[in-house]
């Protein structure tokens, strides 16, 4: 079985449990599929596949669907300055039903059996000042501290500040088998 074969699958899955009405998935909807995990934040809902090395995102509402469209859009410019190995590659596209789902490489989280190699590193008091002062925050997110080079943390703070990133927070980020290093899984943009 192919990948977007088993993602149809899941997703298939997903309906019968849930049905196929956006505004009925709610804020944190409870699985009981043993096949993967679900997470929801404000305007998407992720599919984890336990056995797979993917993820699945849907727009819970249109504004969900344009993030989605939006990590497209900012995985090619990355690409175009060579930062794409950052990034939660994106995959493949099912349309099921009425709606669009997309998958991107999977990442894995900071402790989370074994999964994450990543060891905490000391960033300047100079990056931290530029962080906060170009992604308009008060302190730092913890990213920084998991990349060994200050010049890449400037490289990715001047992209996200030039893409209008901000949403940073550790849920948004993990480690990539594929890369060995921290990617970023959630970059649609900037949180309201």
């Amino acid at each position: 079985m192919t990948q977007k074969e088993y993602a149809s699958k899941l997703i298939s899955a997903f309906y019968a449990e849930f049905g196929t009405e956006r505004e009925c998935y709610g804020e944190h909807p409870k699985t009981l599929n043993p096949a993967y995990n679900l997470y929801a934040g404000m305007f998407r809902l992720t599919i984890v596949p336990k056995n797979a090395n993917f993820i699945l995102k849907l727009g819970k509402t249109d504004t969900g669907d344009e993030q989605n469209e939006n990590e497209t859009r900012i995985y090619k410019l990355a690409q175009e300055q060579n930062l794409q190995h950052w990034f939660a590659k994106p995959l493949f596209v099912v349309n099921a039903g009425l709606y669009t789902w997309h998958a991107y490489e999977k990442a894995y989280f900071i402790g989370e059996a074994g999964q994450s190699p990543l060891k905490e590193k000391e960033v300047s008091d100079e990056v931290v000042e530029r962080y906060c002062s170009a992604l308009y925050t008060d302190e730092i997110d913890e990213w920084p501290h998991y990349i060994a080079h200050e010049k890449v943390v400037n490289r990715l703070i001047n992209f996200f500040e030039d893409c209008g990133i901000n949403d940073l927070h550790n849920g948004n980020w993990g480690y990539s088998k594929r890369a060995r290093h921290l990617i970023f899984t959630d970059y649609a943009g900037c949180w309201i």
